[in-house]
C-alpha cells in the first residue's frame, strides 16, 4: 500500500466524526476531510488514491466519494486520468517555490484587509488556533500543527472582504501543500514558525493592519528559508 493512502485512511480513522457538522451531506464530509487529510499529511505527490479503498475508510457509498474527488480534481488537489486512476497531484519544487512567491506577494494585503473587517467572532477563533499552534509545538504533534496551521491561513483568507484575493492566496496555500512540505519542516523549525503565528495574530487582534502586513512578510520570507535549508 502507498504510503499517502495509509497517511490518508489513518487521518480519517482518526478525524472523520469532527466533521459531523456539516449538515450530514456525505459528500461535503468527504470532500472536507479528505482536503484536510492531503493538506496536513505528509502525502507524497503522484501516489495513486482509489475510490474503493476511500468508500471503505469512510464507510461511504462511491457516489459521495466520487463527487469529493472531482471538486478535490477541480482545485488541483488530485489528478484524474480517465480510465486509469486517481494521483496526489504533482508538485515540483520549483512549482512549491512559485506559490510561496505568489503568498509573499499577495498573503500581506489579505492580512491588513481581514484586520479592517474580521468578525468578533473570527477574531476569537484566530485567538484559540493561535493558542492551537503553541499547544502542538509543546507536543511535538507535527499532524495536528499542520492542520491547525491550514485553518489558520484559511481564516485569515475567509476574513478578506476581497473574496478574489482570499481566494487566490488560499489557492496558493494548497498548492504548496502538495510534495509533503511539512515533512521537509523540522520540530525546531516549528518554534520559530509560530512565533511568527503569535505575533501577526496579536497585531491582526490590535488592528494594526500595517504590522500585520510587515510580519507576514518576513513570516513567509522566514518559511521560504526553513523550508528549503536542507537542501542547500
Amino acid at each position: 500500500m502507498p504510503e499517502s493512502i495509509y497517511l490518508i485512511e489513518k487521518y480519517i480513522e482518526d478525524n472523520l466524526d469532527s466533521y459531523d457538522h456539516l449538515n450530514h451531506r456525505l459528500s461535503d464530509v468527504a470532500y472536507e476531510c479528505l482536503k484536510d487529510a492531503i493538506l496536513t499529511q505528509d502525502v507524497r505527490s503522484g501516489d495513486p488514491v482509489a475510490e474503493k479503498q476511500l468508500s471503505i475508510a469512510f464507510n461511504f457509498s462511491r457516489t459521495p466519494i466520487r463527487s469529493a474527488i472531482q471538486k478535490l480534481a477541480q482545485e488541483g488537489l488530485l489528478q484524474i486520468i480517465p480510465g486509469r486512476a486517481v494521483f496526489i497531484a504533482s508538485r515540483s519544487p520549483k512549482q512549491v517555490l512559485d506559490a510561496l512567491k505568489v503568498r509573499i506577494l499577495l498573503e500581506p494585503e489579505t492580512c491588513r484587509l481581514a484586520t479592517e473587517a474580521m468578525s468578533g467572532e473570527q477574531r476569537k477563533l484566530l485567538e484559540e488556533l493561535t493558542n492551537r499552534l503553541e499547544e502542538a509545538v509543546v507536543a511535538k504533534d507535527r499532524s495536528a500543527w499542520a492542520r491547525t496551521d491550514l485553518q489558520w491561513h484559511e481564516l485569515i483568507c475567509k476574513a478578506c472582504p476581497n473574496e478574489l484575493l482570499g481566494q487566490l492566496v488560499l489557492q496558493a496555500f494548497h498548492h504548496m501543500r502538495i510534495q509533503g512540505v511539512i515533512s521537509h519542516i523540522s520540530y525546531e523549525s516549528l518554534n520559530p514558525g509560530t512565533r511568527e503565528h503569535r505575533e501577526i495574530a496579536d497585531a491582526i487582534l490590535a488592528g494594526d493592519g500595517d504590522r500585520s502586513v510587515d510580519l507576514m512578510r518576513l513570516h513567509l520570507q522566514s518559511a521560504r528559508e526553513r523550508m528549503f535549508l536542507s537542501e542547500r
